[in-house]
């Protein structure tokens, strides 16, 4: 597939930057959206099978994505960019800039030497390295009102006046530090969960035809009979057709006892049963994690489900 063709299997929302076998970086203006969830998206995509990483920069308008060089897994990549989920819009969201190890170890570098340097030097690098943090500041004191960025960015600009350049590096760098800790705590924090909540089986028992048969899991169909014995994992969101099971629903939830459904209860992949035996009708229905909380994120495999399903009912 050349690069008019990449362009138009995205709707011509996106071009190829580079592209080597099994690996492809593609540019858009749409992943700076202010009001885009990044993190959803990047679900969605390293959801979909075949894909083995995905990464996003919103500033350089790319995605580099990883997949196993299938053309049919390339082209389910262009169609998520041509076809983003409604669900991955946040009204009034904002990109914040990622904290880099490099910049970190910059700040953390010019704060220890600022008091060995001559002040011609230690005055314009200590403005320079406290202008981002007065800028955010500024910025969210224009946009959102006085909240912890305008501190920060006050007890950065009063240490600079004062020409109290120890104090303001010393403050950028840990402010630095800290925001680098935070979102490498919450990255490896979503790649764990992003798995626990990852069907982990490539073939299920589905019901056709008044017949138990094993297939696999991409060969799914919105209203398949999926049938799931004791010690079993849920494959798919749906809702139980026939049978009674006790569900532990842990990796999900967090609830350390098993829930006990019935013909007609919601069940969400990802839950195991302990105990009984259910048929569930598989659809594309993407439950409650797609609302709130810490499991936002993470729906996106549930969005992507939406998209094989679709895809494996034409």
């Amino acid at each position: 597939m050349n690069a008019r063709e990449s362009s138009a299997a995205c709707g011509g929302h996106c071009s190829v930057a580079h592209e080597i076998p099994g690996r492809i970086r593609l540019r858009s203006r749409r992943l700076y959206d202010p009001e885009l969830d990044v993190a959803y998206l990047q679900a969605v995509v390293e959801a979909l099978p075949g894909v083995t990483q995905a990464r996003i920069n919103p500033r350089a308008f790319s995605m580099t994505v990883e997949y196993d060089g299938n053309p049919h897994t390339r082209t389910r990549v262009l169609g998520v960019l041509r076809d983003i989920p409604a669900e991955a819009y946040l009204a009034g969201a904002r990109h914040a800039a990622q904290a880099s190890l490099s910049g970190v170890v910059t700040q953390g570098v010019s704060a220890v030497l600022t008091p060995f340097l001559p002040e011609h030097i230690k005055a314009p690098l200590s403005w320079l390295l406290g202008l981002g943090t007065i800028n955010d500041g500024l910025l969210t004191l224009l946009t959102e009102g006085v909240k912890v960025e305008v501190l920060d960015a006050s007890a950065v600009g009063f240490s600079l006046l004062r020409r109290d350049y120890s104090t303001a590096n010393a403050i950028v760098a840990m402010l630095g530090l800290g925001e680098y800790l935070e979102q490498w705590t919450e990255q490896k924090s979503n790649d764990l969960l992003k798995n626990l909540l990852r069907p982990s089986v490539e073939h299920v028992w589905v019901e056709r035809d008044a017949r138990e048969v094993q297939v696999p899991f991409g060969s799914l169909g919105v209203g398949d009979i999926v049938i799931c014995g004791a010690g079993e994992l849920v494959p798919v969101d749906g809702t139980v057709a026939d049978g009674e099971a006790a569900l532990n629903q842990s990796s999900i939830t967090g609830e350390s006892l098993p829930v006990h459904v019935r013909p007609g209860d919601d069940v969400l992949s990802g839950a195991v049963v302990e105990d009984g035996r259910l048929k569930i009708i598989a659809r594309t229905h993407r439950g409650r994690r797609d609302q709130h909380g810490p499991y936002r994120p993470f729906s996106g495999k549930f969005a992507a489900q939406q998209i094989l399903f679709a895809d494996t009912d034409r």
